[in-house]
């Protein structure tokens, strides 16, 4: 598998320069396109959704003030594009959680700021539900802006959503100095059925000259995302790779309980995500 292209969504408060640095770094050897794609809502629309009774003058200064925003934000991102080669800006008007869903689908990757997403609850939100709608897997960059994807641990299980994520990761793996897959023993046991053994995923994976090793450990808690992020820190891994499920993809339910907690703990860790 190939990236063609990465998309970046960005919003109003994406303006950090350290996060398209880091970007520029996890994609350099990939060989790809990264667009930063930029959705807003027309001012307009805003003020008709709002229905808050302004006078016809403030309406006008609220739009060019909305329009002078957007257009900050837009000469930054064309800024961006001129320090790194491989980069591109693509403008749009409409709510970004909507409109990256239906772009995302001529997307290889859709990668996002995990700094960003933790610190604002309703980027956070939104988020969630864009990766149930979204038709192409989500990188989140973790907080530390120096890390990079050198060591990659799988959080395997045999499911569709884990294989979806692997392939999906298949481009960085690549490059990696170091790929483990993950295995918990649950009461003593592991599945090693089909494709639940690891050494399934070991033969497709060198497959593509991909050398990686199985690291065991035992569950100790009665979360697994924790004792998954546990063994990936042991493993010293800076990447996560694992399938998330919602509980009906048809009506958008938020993630719960193992899927929920990976999501809020992308700190140190940057996860390539699949559902």
């Amino acid at each position: 598998m190939l990236f063609r292209e990465i998309l970046v969504p960005v919003t109003l408060l994406s303006n950090d320069i350290n996060f398209f640095e880091k970007v520029n770094r996890v994609t350099t050897n990939l060989d790809t396109i990264v667009t930063l794609y930029f959705s807003t809502v027309a001012p307009e629309e805003i003020l008709h959704a709002s229905a808050m009774g302004f006078v016809s003058g403030m309406e006008g200064e609220f739009i060019e003030r909305q329009k002078s925003e957007d257009d900050k934000i837009w000469n930054f991102l064309k800024d961006i594009c001129t320090k790194f080669p491989n980069f591109k800006a693509e403008r749009m008007v409409g709510k970004l959680s909507e409109t990256v869903v239906a772009r995302s689908a001529l997307s290889d990757l859709i990668m996002i700021d995990g700094k960003q997403m933790i610190n604002n609850p309703e980027i956070y939100k939104e988020a969630e539900v864009t990766f149930v709608s979204s038709r192409a897997p989500v990188m989140i960059l973790g907080k530390d802006n120096n890390s990079s994807v050198k060591n990659i641990a799988i959080a395997w299980n045999g499911s569709p959503q884990a294989a979806r994520a692997v392939k999906a990761a298949l481009p960085f793996m690549r490059h990696a100095e170091k790929v483990s897959i993950l295995q918990l023993i649950r009461d003593g046991k592991t599945n090693k059925s089909g494709i639940f053994n690891p050494e399934t995923l070991l033969n497709t994976l060198s497959r593509h000259n991909i050398n990686a090793e199985v690291i065991y450990d035992k569950q100790r808690t009665s979360d697994v995302a924790i004792d998954l992020l546990n063994l990936a820190r042991k493993a010293q891994a800076d990447t996560l790779v694992v399938g998330l499920y919602s509980t009906s993809r048809a009506q958008e339910v938020l993630f719960g309980g193992t899927s929920k907690t990976l999501l809020k703990k992308t700190d140190d860790l940057n996860m390539i995500l699949s559902h």
